[in-house]
């Protein structure tokens, strides 16, 4: 069943009658709440928000990474955050699967490293 999403994820428009809970970014929609499952945290769509607080502390040289509550950086047209902790450049990833089958090699099969680091597999994308 195809899906339309703007860049947060609301749906903009599906085709078909098939219920589905995973649906943006393959994440896990829960319906009573109204808001998708990313493993560690709840996001809001309508505000672009996880609803409880990151515990990582963050990186002073990185902002946006400060801020507790931030879906992918506040820039999901280029980030995704499968795991709810960490999110991913989306053209880092694309790099990273392109080169995935040399690489995993050097790096273990749930890994790709690329440079200095080491992304992890999981869902949708990669974290670091």
């Amino acid at each position: 069943m195809p899906y339309d999403y703007d860049t947060f994820g609301t749906l903009i428009a599906e085709t078909g009658t098939t219920p589905n809970a995973y649906l943006y970014c393959g994440e896990q929609f829960d319906a009573d709440l109204g808001l998708y499952y990313n493993r560690a945290r709840y996001l809001n769509i309508d505000s672009g928000r996880f609803w409880t607080r990151d515990p990582f502390e963050g990186i002073t040289s990185e902002p946006a990474s400060l801020h507790k509550f931030l879906y992918a950086s506040a820039d999901p047209g280029n980030r995704i955050d499968p795991s709810g902790y960490s999110d991913v450049n989306l053209n880092s990833q694309m790099f990273a699967v392109r080169i995935e089958g040399q690489l995993n090699k050097m790096s273990g099969p749930n890994t790709i490293r690329v440079g200095q680091k080491v992304y992890k597999r999981i869902g949708c994308g990669l974290v670091l």
